[in-house]
């Protein structure tokens, strides 16, 4: 497969993992996770949006205004990404990128629904023009989202992409490994060897938790999320990404185990997505199922947007 058709599948695999999720997003008892697939047929994969798969649990229901189909704040983030790197003459530009933050997700802008942590302080000081870095002290998957258009045109601006949002060293780390890993496999590397190389990426504290879900005896990822743990922060979702990515054969395998991980199964379905998207392709026994491309909004669109930066590399 060239490096443009895996560029273009990440990144579609990643915006079709996260809207696949957003039904569950934010449930963290995986027994309820389990009774919802099993009342789905078995699978999680864009199920509508429903308050009442949220009751007498531990959950936040965050995306009411969200239809079946459409991206979470994570999805949104990398739609963003992408197309402020189109505008700009397939280049990342953080400037201009930070402007288009605002205007899509600050008042008056095109997205309707939950903001997060990140986002909310990122719009704070990008309003009172605190902009190098406009980034807010927070160690959580939000850092993550953009990097997929990100490392597709310049690697070089991994940590000026993490620091718009997420203004923070160990968010930086983060960054720097999910960069890693994804230029290794859209460069053609095996998973499982692009796991172990950027698992010794980075700080030591990371680095050994990435080691440790990876050398685990534990094959089931919900399971091993009673380990790393299922909430938002880094230090628990990016191991638990390398967990999954290891111990599953496909990309619907990867997001179907993620979100029965339960938690913040959308914000992990970003690199879960990416890599799996690069790595399996789109459309085979293996890769993006055609049928789940079609539930996404806006489809056609935002995949032609996906094609196109992955022509940039030709």
């Amino acid at each position: 497969m060239a490096k443009s058709h895996r560029i273009s599948n990440s990144l579609k695999g990643a915006l079709v993992a996260d809207a696949a999720s957003m039904g569950t997003h934010w449930i963290y008892d995986t027994d309820r996770v389990a009774k919802i697939a099993k009342a789905n047929g078995g699978s999680l994969a864009f199920i509508p949006t429903d308050e009442k798969n949220y009751e007498n649990t531990k959950g936040y229901f965050a995306h009411a205004n969200r239809p079946k189909g459409t991206n979470t704040q994570y999805g949104e983030v990398l739609r963003t990404a992408i197309m402020s790197v189109l505008a700009n003459s397939g280049k990342f530009n953080t400037v201009n990128y930070q402007k288009d933050f605002a205007a899509h997700f600050g008042p008056g802008g095109t997205y309707i629904g939950y903001i997060d942590y990140a986002t909310r302080g990122t719009l704070a000081n990008l309003a009172t023009e605190e902009i190098d870095p406009s980034g807010t002290d927070d160690t959580q998957l939000p850092a993550l989202s953009s990097l997929p258009a990100v490392v597709a045109v310049d690697p070089s601006s991994i940590e000026a992409a993490v620091r718009v949002t997420n203004n923070n060293d160990y968010s930086v780390n983060a960054g720097n490994i999910f960069s890693h890993l994804l230029n290794a496999v859209l460069n053609g590397a095996e998973l499982n060897e692009a796991l172990e190389e950027a698992s010794n990426i980075g700080e030591e504290e990371f680095s050994d938790l990435l080691k440790a879900a990876l050398a685990s005896e534990e094959t089931d990822s919900v399971a091993y999320g009673q380990i790393t743990g299922r909430a938002c922060n880094l230090v628990m979702s990016v191991p638990l990404c390398f967990h999954i990515l290891q111990n599953t054969n496909s990309f619907v395998n990867a997001i179907e185990a993620n979100s029965l991980a339960a938690g913040d199964n959308a914000g992990r379905a970003i690199v879960i997505g990416a890599i799996a998207g690069a790595y399996y392709g789109f459309n085979n026994d293996k890769g993006i199922p055609q049928k789940w491309a079609d539930e996404l909004a806006d489809a056609d669109e935002i995949f032609e947007r996906c094609d196109a930066m992955g022509a940039i590399t030709n």
